[in-house]
């Protein structure tokens, strides 16, 4: 309203001038018409700017962008056609399937992780059953528990935090280079054949710090420091009389998370405490931050029992101690991941164990929500191209099904 009064004032001063001046009548008519055309852009301009993102910029040009609650774009519920299902149980040689995530190249290749049972199981596009590779153990092409993988150009990777252990794997599952760590690190994902980057803790109390590094891979010195911050995701428990870290299912307990876009040479670093999320190039400089408001979901005597099941067996004494431990909110949002086009997807909490896909496109414009199907038994779903892939836990075993979201919009694909 000031700059209005201010525009206003100033039109008025100069009519006063040309008047006194004894301009012709039609020139002050004019004058009157600019005046008012001005003021109505000003008067539009301001609605318009409330309905966009905030963008700002601090002293060092990083682009801080606040985001609306609403999507720019719209929400999208997904219309679903089913195109693929694969029921790994039902081939001999793969036993007792339990899928925990699920790839694709971009061949149109699957690929299905058993945590459990250290095992990916590849199938071709059609769903055919190509073969299994990576096993539990300590030696060669081996890790012995619960692996992290993930897809990039044509290799597939897999990390074992307990095992400080990293496998490349060519996409027909032949081993290519198996690299022993020093030390533990966290989702490591090697950019080059000369560098990594990962995150690992300085120190190794109640409050550790997460440090997010550029490191070479011959000899894991540290080259670059892209981000530090106190965001570890665990607690500890009593157990006899020593204590027990454990790492509860994503987004109970804060934790910092990072996600590597090769291609760009940047990384996406999210502090799910809040809704707080980081652009960074290798060398650590920021280039923006998206921020959005979130409503905390709250976390039940129940869902807390969820929570503490997972560990394994909990002696009681520890079990209550954790009841009070566990926070009564959980954080923001479970994950992030990198769509095609560089679009952000960010896993953002509804309910326990319930979640949307926030949808950023590469100016961190927040423009889309894609609720998830409603499928029974759904345990994971994401978005590969024009598809959902989904996995499925049914009675006998977990099931991958693929559907085609017939009403995606193409900027995301």
């Amino acid at each position: 309203m000031e700059k209005l009064s201010l525009s206003t004032k100033c039109w008025m001063i100069n009519r006063a001038n040309y008047s006194s001046q004894g301009k012709p009548v039609f020139l002050r008519r004019l004058i009157s018409m600019v005046g008012a055309f001005l003021l109505l852009c000003l008067f539009y301009a301001g609605i318009e700017a409330e309905r966009k993102p905030v963008t700002a910029k601090g002293e060092s040009s990083i682009k801080i962008i606040k985001s609306p609650d609403i999507p720019l774009k719209g929400i999208i519920i997904p219309k679903l056609t089913q195109v693929l299902k694969i029921d790994p149980g039902q081939y001999d040689r793969i036993d007792m399937p339990l899928i925990s995530d699920a790839f694709k190249d971009n061949y149109g290749s699957i690929y299905l992780l058993d945590g459990k049972n250290c095992r990916i199981h590849k199938f071709n596009a059609s769903g055919k059953y190509q073969n299994s590779f990576l096993s539990r153990g300590a030696g060669p092409g081996e890790l012995n528990q619960y692996p992290s993988i993930f897809i990039c150009k044509n290799s597939l990777y897999a990390h074992g935090v307990q095992d400080k252990k990293i496998i490349q794997f060519d996409l027909q599952g032949k081993v290519l280079m198996e690299k022993k760590f020093l030390k533990f690190y966290l989702e490591p994902f090697i950019i080059d054949d000369k560098q990594f980057i990962a995150s690992d803790d300085l120190e190794l109390t109640e409050n550790p710090i997460k440090r997010v590094g550029l490191y070479s891979l011959e000899t894991e010195r540290l080259e670059n420091i892209i981000m530090e911050s106190k965001e570890r995701g665990r607690i500890f428990i009593p157990f006899g009389k020593s204590r027990v870290a454990v790492e509860p299912e994503v987004g109970i307990i804060p934790d910092t998370m990072v996600k590597v876009d090769i291609p760009a040479k940047k990384c996406y670093i999210a502090l799910n405490n809040e809704y707080k999320i980081y652009l960074k190039d290798f060398s650590g400089k920021t280039e923006m931050i998206i921020e959005k408001g979130f409503q905390p979901v709250e976390l039940s005597t129940e869902n807390k029992n969820s929570v503490i099941s997972g560990f394994g067996d909990v002696p009681a004494e520890a079990k209550t101690l954790l009841l009070k431990v566990l926070p009564d909110k959980m954080c923001a949002f479970r994950g992030i991941d990198i769509l095609d086009g560089a679009y952000l997807s960010v896993e953002r909490f509804i309910d326990y164990n319930k979640y949307v896909l926030d949808i950023f496109d590469k100016n961190g414009r927040f423009i889309f929500v894609i609720h998830p199907p409603g499928i029974k038994g759904l345990k994971v779903f994401k978005i590969f191209k024009d598809k959902l892939i989904a996995i499925v836990e049914e009675e006998d075993s977990d099931t991958y099904i693929e559907y085609r979201i017939d009403n995606l919009p193409k900027e995301l694909y």
